[in-house]
């Protein structure tokens, strides 16, 4: 356990140094937005490619993980829209931005570092993996949202929308091409491959870095019940329902780990720009990502210890 929080603590250190950054504006205004779009747009699509691209595609493509890590997705997500719509009566946009919140883990921004300092290459993998799946439920929540403000909105529409995004999204092309790569079996020449990784060994710093200027300015709702509720199903419940279906579907020893590590950490930042963009959940869902990545901090440890317990010690 020593060995992982000496791990962890310099990648929470960096999310800290971050804040601070941005907190005390050393950097000027538009300093993590900069930041913000060399890491989604260059840095961590790059790493993601290596990742992927250089392993066997059996690998790559991993039944039992990718189902197991669907549900444990899904379940959280669906309870809490048909609970919010059905008992709370509210517009199925806020309703799909909520699910979002209980359900959506940060494995892009927080995912990979954190997987690319305890396994390696193989982390970014499996973390990558993992954000490719997370879209699922991101593309659904835009589908009902738009449903939502277009009443009569065509299917042909609401294709082409969520086709666009996909195709402006960097990570998910990414993971696309690193999966084609892979199935290619071509060799990886060696310039090309120490160009991506002195390109891509940036990426998790600059990650953690620009997460931690994201939250400035962010603050606690005044309805702090939710906030909190949404902080344990995100951090406790979804985790233990990642395990049980982990487990049961006999993954891999290191994928189960990843899985489980995943799917525990704090909802996801791209909550804040949807919410912004739909305009409706606003001040929970901000509070939401600040709340859940400041618990992680201590409920990181707990799920490295049942992990540990489950499946044998994790070195990094």
């Amino acid at each position: 356990m020593d060995v992982i929080i000496q791990a962890l603590i310099p990648l929470f250190s960096i999310i800290l140094l971050g804040y601070l950054v941005g907190r005390f504006k050393i950097l000027g205004m538009n300093s993590a937005k900069v930041l913000n779009t060399f890491v989604m747009k260059i840095s961590l699509p790059i790493l993601v490619f290596s990742a992927v691209a250089t392993e066997p595609l059996h690998r790559v493509l991993n039944g039992p993980f990718v189902l197991a890590f669907l549900l444990a997705l899904f379940i959280p997500y669906i309870i809490s829209f048909i609970i919010g719509r059905f008992h709370g009566a509210e517009s199925i946009s806020k309703s799909a931005l909520r699910a979002l919140a209980y359900s959506l883990p940060n494995t892009g921004y927080m995912g990979i570092p954190l997987m690319h300092a305890l396994f390696g290459s193989e982390g970014v993998l499996i973390a990558s993996i993992a954000t490719f799946l997370t879209v699922s439920i991101i593309l659904l929540t835009i589908i009902l949202c738009e449903l939502d403000r277009q009443e009569s909105c065509e299917f042909k529409v609401l294709v082409k929308k969520t086709a666009l995004i996909c195709i402006k999204n960097p990570l998910l092309i990414a993971t696309a091409l690193g999966i084609l790569y892979s199935s290619l079996q071509l060799p990886m020449p060696t310039p090309f491959h120490t160009f991506i990784e002195l390109i891509g060994n940036v990426a998790g710093p600059c990650a953690l870095f620009a997460l931690g200027e994201l939250i400035v300015g962010q603050s606690l709702a005044k309805e702090p019940i939710e906030v909190s509720l949404i902080s344990i199903v995100k951090l406790i419940v979804q985790p233990a329902i990642a395990l049980f279906f982990l487990w049961n579907f006999n993954v891999d020893q290191t994928w189960a780990i990843g899985g489980f590590l995943l799917s525990a950490l704090p909802t996801a930042v791209i909550l804040a720009v949807l919410i912004d963009y739909y305009q409706t959940y606003l001040q929970k869902g901000l509070s939401s990502i600040l709340i859940t990545t400041i618990s992680s901090v201590g409920t990181l440890l707990i799920v490295i210890g049942v992990a540990s317990k489950v499946w044998g010690s994790i070195h990094p």
